[in-house]
């Protein structure tokens, strides 16, 4: 009798604690909303090739292995996935596809034509009421925090995605990511309120509703994405921002088909931490550098980018293709910073673009674009108009 006394009073306490942690969870939510999207992981997967014909597989639209791998293989690294391309091709579906396949959450966010400094995305704090005005965009942020916080290794891919990005100046109100993106783990804190407020709330309780936007390092299970038209009504990208991009091009001549093959299980998704894959030797990347050296000048922040990207193309490669990273590179990162057309292109086109099939094709479409926009400049090269 004693021991069935003591065990019904556990069951009491135990279930007056769930109670209690059930009445916490809804306050925390209530406070908090996007925090209700956060599951606890059931299951994952580290991505690998087999894994590939799983994602093709949960895409409700079939698209080309060459755009799910390129977009796989930048999510590697910090550089904003740009897909361009005529209005209507299918650039933001493909973005909300892709993170659907993945089991990464999406953050749509609608880029503004008068968006002009960080205010537009980060929200500003107001000290008349003493408030902080978020925004969507910052909301996703902090999402992205408490998920990595909460489950770690575990949590999963957001991807921020801006959606017509170009319609204002990317390096106006994106300036502080371009630089905080560049900078190493550690260092890339975001601050949003004065330093003096900054430092009150550590003791202060008056204004606890500021807790949530202390100062926080920029989510490491965050990738940004952004979709841009490439017509009259958009902005050209500068060449800071082309820098930091690795872009995918929507032609519309290919339309995606339903998948017939199409399957999602809710439970399966891929943790951040798949596309944290460690960096690639320096010496593993020589021999493509050494093709892309008649186009640019090899900058070591393209080295860097080369080297995140390469250990994730070699884990999607299903063939012998191993030269078509260079032609990747050169097609997604190179053609579109060029403004003018290789030196004695005719008659060296053959040897430089030796194996670099994409490129070749791409880079002739833009002789022949820029000799229409531009026929008094023999030198004009265009990837844009």
């Amino acid at each position: 009798k004693k021991l069935e006394g003591e065990t019904k009073r556990t069951l009491t306490i135990i279930a007056r604690v769930r109670n209690q942690l059930s009445e916490l969870r809804q306050d925390f939510i209530d406070i908090y909303p996007e925090a209700q999207n956060l599951a606890v992981p059931t299951d994952s997967r580290v991505i690998s090739l087999t894994e590939l014909d799983t994602i093709r597989k949960r895409l409700k639209f079939s698209y080309s292995d060459e755009k799910i791998k390129l977009f796989l293989t930048a999510l590697n690294t910090s550089q904003i996935i740009a897909l361009c391309g005529k209005p209507g091709t299918g650039k933001t579906t493909f973005a909300e596809q892709m993170a659907h396949a993945l089991g990464a959450r999406f953050h749509l966010i609608e880029v503004q034509n008068n968006w002009t400094d960080r205010s537009d995305v980060l929200g500003f704090y107001n000290p008349t009421d003493h408030t902080y005005q978020s925004t969507s965009f910052l909301d996703a942020l902090i999402s992205a925090n408490d998920d990595l916080k909460q489950n770690g290794n575990n949590a999963r891919l957001h991807i921020i995605c801006l959606d017509e990005m170009n319609l204002s100046r990317v390096e106006y109100y994106f300036a502080t990511f371009l630089s905080i993106m560049q900078r190493p783990e550690g260092k890339r804190r975001i601050s949003l309120l004065p330093y003096d407020l900054e430092l009150s709330l550590k003791s202060e309780s008056s204004i606890e509703n500021l807790r949530r936007y202390r100062s926080f390092e920029l989510p490491d299970n965050i990738r940004f994405v952004g979709t841009m038209n490439m017509d009259d009504t958009a902005q050209f990208l500068s060449p800071k921002v082309i820098d930091r991009s690795v872009f995918i091009e929507f032609d519309g001549v290919t339309i995606p088909e339903e998948n017939e093959s199409y399957s999602f299980d809710e439970e399966l998704y891929f943790p951040w931490i798949d596309f944290s894959i460690k960096k690639a030797e320096k010496e593993a990347i020589l021999d493509y550098a050494s093709k892309l050296k008649p186009f640019c000048n090899i900058s070591p922040r393209l080295m860097s980018y080369m080297r995140a990207m390469l250990p994730m193309y070699m884990t999607l490669l299903e063939d012998d293709k191993q030269d078509d990273f260079a032609d990747i590179i050169l097609l997604s990162k190179i053609l579109p910073a060029k403004t003018t057309v290789i030196k004695e292109t005719e008659s060296a086109e053959k040897s430089i673009f030796e194996g670099l099939p994409k490129s070749k094709t791409r880079y002739r479409d833009g002789v022949i674009r820029g000799r229409v926009l531009h026929p008094y400049d023999t030198e004009s090269w265009s990837y844009w108009e």
